[in-house]
């Protein structure tokens, strides 16, 4: 079923076949080296300590009914190549009932897709699209194209806005603030933050800021509320130039 859905088959079934045409002919008379646990009941494994599992091949687990994990603490998991989850019917739900729910794709594209509709709902925030180079949206055979170039609708059909007033004020721009994602493959050996005060001593908290790269790209950021920028990861040692934002005007003294 798996395979059908175009996501991974587990690969431990003829592995565990295998297994099992070493342990054929006789319980006491193995093919192979190996230790067997069994019981008609259930096997139970306690210790006030730690229990360590380790294999040079695979570590796999089956059950007819369900594979439960319960920690008071983290559950981490890390691997060196993929991770993937496949449910045939009752769906995937994730909840993080504190703190924030971050994904990451650090070296490529993300991808979502749904047959039915999808939702993205703030129920007491904002919802914010940002893209460095620019945002399209396309519905049936219209599009709505945003970039640094300006705004550009496009449809065969009708253009419709309604509003109270209509106002068309001077051009304007926005700062653009992107977070930097570590560089897969190499080891950043430099991590660095910057606090910003004032010549009392006194944090910028919250304070717009601007950090110039040496390779010419422009980071923009906030504060935090101690003052601190956002971390800064370089494979080897640079020099970065921060600016504060003075009531919406770069401040380059």
């Amino acid at each position: 079923m798996a395979k059908n859905q175009q996501t991974d088959e587990l690969e431990a079934l003829e592995q565990l076949k295998a297994f099992a045409e070493t342990i054929q002919d006789k319980i006491a008379k193995f093919n192979e080296a190996i230790l067997l646990l069994s019981s008609p009941n259930g096997i139970g494994l306690s210790t006030p300590e730690d229990i360590h599992l380790s294999a040079d091949g695979q570590l796999n687990q089956f059950a007819g009914d369900s594979i439960n994990l319960s920690t008071q603490k983290n559950l981490i998991a890390q691997v060196s190549q993929k991770i993937s989850l496949f449910s045939a019917q009752s769906g995937i739900k994730q909840v993080a009932a504190k703190g924030k729910f971050e994904i990451q794709a650090q070296s490529d594209g993300l991808d979502i897709f749904a047959k039915a509709g999808i939702q993205i709902i703030s129920t007491e925030g904002s919802i914010h699209f940002i893209a460095k180079k620019k945002i399209v949206m396309v519905g049936d055979s219209s599009q709505l194209e945003i970039n640094g170039g300006g705004i550009s609708p496009t449809t065969g059909g009708k253009f419709e806005c309604k509003a109270g007033q209509h106002l068309f004020n001077g051009g304007s721009s926005v700062n653009l603030s992107v977070p930097q994602l570590p560089v897969y493959g190499e080891k950043n050996h430099h991590n660095l933050r910057y606090l910003l005060k004032d010549k009392e001593d006194i944090p910028f908290a919250h304070h717009k800021y601007i950090a110039f790269m040496p390779n010419g790209e422009k980071l923009e950021g906030l504060t935090d509320e101690n003052g601190y920028t956002q971390l800064f990861n370089t494979v080897r040692p640079e020099d970065i130039s921060i600016h504060l934002y003075n009531n919406e005007e770069l401040d380059i003294d």
